[in-house]
């Protein structure tokens, strides 16, 4: 999307905003930012006997953020129906191909249809474009530009004395853009079951809570020939399982929270075996508020062992990520709000192999400013 059509969705959305229900709520903004290793580079990779260092593999820039997020909330009886929509434009000045443009909407139908007991259904069509393709584990399909469809169906159910269990079915169909003559789809399905626990006490309130989730990923990938050859087809699945949870503790009058999750993985890729992996991913998360200003701060880590990916000595592949977060937003005037969002991102490994960036190590990192309107 130009800027130009951008910052026209963005202005009339504020003028029709003034004459519609206080039940839609509008949060939008301009930001300027820095990304470091906007493509995940490694340091150094040799390619046709040529070693190319950082300053020829790392792209950075200079970048313009532009969002809008709107939601529409009717509630009758005990039902309630809410309409979203999302849009996102990244320009950047030094590398045009990082672009990104996101769209997303979606509805959401929730009912009370028993005591205690609410259903959901939220179906959601995203659209991500961005030319620049992540190099780094392409065996993934980690191409950055696709069309994605997803139908979650929730069943919560409120177990009386601050308890609460859930249960998620969800449905996704996802359609990367054809890159090199070659197209990839999946279509995925996950089931999820998750109980939490609150006890409150004079000033801080605990919570505990446990999470599972299993989910199998049917892919297909066509490599299209010239003229009238048949596309050449191959498919392979993806199973994966989670077990988790999170202990939190927060302040009754909701100036602090502090949570920490923990996750372990285990991931099958079939017919080959060849990216199985098992991975313990653990963190802290917190939030601090004092009147209308807020600040978020997260770091995580995690461990991915596999279990017949070799590398050039023979041992098994190994690596991790450390992934640190920073989100300050300080009141303005009325519901402008400055904002500062930071992120750094460190891949380690022990594939050292300079002949590709394939699961190499890398660190990538961004930092922006802007100004945020709560409408």
């Amino acid at each position: 999307m130009k800027l130009k059509h951008t910052i026209i969705i963005i202005g009339w959305t504020l003028v029709l905003s003034s004459a519609t229900s206080a039940q839609l709520s509008i949060d939008t903004g301009v930001q300027n930012g820095y990304s470091w290793n906007i493509f995940k580079n490694p340091d150094m990779l040799v390619e046709q006997g040529d070693t190319l260092s950082r300053t020829d593999l790392w792209k950075n820039s200079s970048y313009n953020e532009l969002f809008l997020n709107m939601d529409y909330l009717k509630n009758w009886g005990k039902s309630r129906l809410k309409l979203s929509g999302d849009i996102e434009t990244n320009i950047y000045h030094q590398q045009t191909s990082a672009q990104r443009n996101n769209y997303r909407a979606a509805i959401s139908y929730r009912s009370n249809f028993a005591r205690r007991k609410y259903f959901e259904i939220a179906p959601e069509f995203t659209r991500r474009q961005q030319d620049g393709v992540d190099q780094s584990d392409l065996v993934f399909s980690t191409r950055l530009s696709y069309l994605q469809f997803e139908v979650p169906l929730h069943l919560d159910f409120y177990m009386g004395e601050r308890a609460w269990f859930r249960f998620e079915g969800k449905y996704r169909y996802r359609e990367f853009d054809e890159f090199d003559n070659s197209q990839t789809s999946y279509n995925m399905y996950f089931l999820e079951g998750l109980y939490k626990k609150r006890w409150d006490g004079k000033s801080i309130s605990t919570t505990l809570e446990f999470v599972g989730e299993a989910s199998y990923r049917t892919q297909q990938s066509e490599e299209f020939g010239e003229g009238d050859i048949a596309p050449d087809l191959s498919t392979r699945d993806f199973l994966r399982a989670d077990a988790g949870g999170a202990l939190s503790f927060s302040s009754i009058n909701d100036r602090f929270e502090i949570e920490f999750p923990v996750t372990w993985t285990y991931f099958v890729d079939r017919p080959t075996n060849g990216l199985n992996y098992t991975e313990f991913e653990f963190g802290v998360e917190s939030t601090f508020s004092i009147h209308q200003s807020e600040l978020n701060v997260g770091l995580d880590r995690s461990i991915r062992n596999f279990s017949n990916f070799t590398v050039q000595d023979g041992s098994l592949l190994e690596y991790g990520f450390w992934t640190a977060s920073v989100n300050i937003k300080v009141p303005v005037s009325g519901k402008m709000f400055f904002e500062l969002k930071g992120n750094y991102q460190l891949r380690d490994s022990n594939r050292a192999r300079l002949t590709t960036s394939a699961y190499r190590s890398y660190e990538t990192s961004y930092i922006q400013t802007g100004i945020r309107l709560e409408l």
